[in-house]
């Protein structure tokens, strides 16, 4: 009997943790939105690698680098909610910057961008919705 009472009330106090840890878990999976997934098809006669990167809570998350090649389509998956930092780069020469800038990444829906050369100058790329 003696042995019984600490072992009910260890196994009450870890019952309690765990409500609490799984109430805490519920809220937060509430006010976080699910990460959206990027396409980018490469419409391109070049292999580019592409770099994305997002600010979360004040820190800068990177993704993956992606190696498209022409004609190809790659994703870029769990991407968070907010601002997207893109930055295009050519495979064979990487300090060759191709495309920097930042593009909206909307709550609710995936976004299927393309990869083009720009018309007025042949060292850049364009990033456009694809139809």
């Amino acid at each position: 009997m003696k042995r019984l009472i600490p072992t009910l009330l260890i196994a009450a106090a870890g019952m309690l943790a765990l409500g609490s840890f799984a109430a805490n878990r519920a809220s937060a999976q509430k006010s976080d939105p699910p990460p959206i997934s990027i396409s980018f098809r490469n419409d391109t006669k070049m292999t580019v690698l592409l770099q994305g990167a997002s600010i979360v809570k004040g820190v800068k998350r990177s993704g993956q680098p992606i190696l498209i090649r022409e004609g190809k389509t790659a994703f870029d998956n769990n991407v968070p909610i907010g601002i997207r930092l893109i930055t295009i780069v050519d495979a064979n020469q990487p300090s060759r910057v191709l495309y920097r800038d930042s593009i909206p990444v909307p709550p609710g829906r995936d976004i299927a961008l393309v990869i083009r050369a720009a018309l007025n100058n042949p060292n850049r790329v364009t990033l456009a919705q694809d139809q």
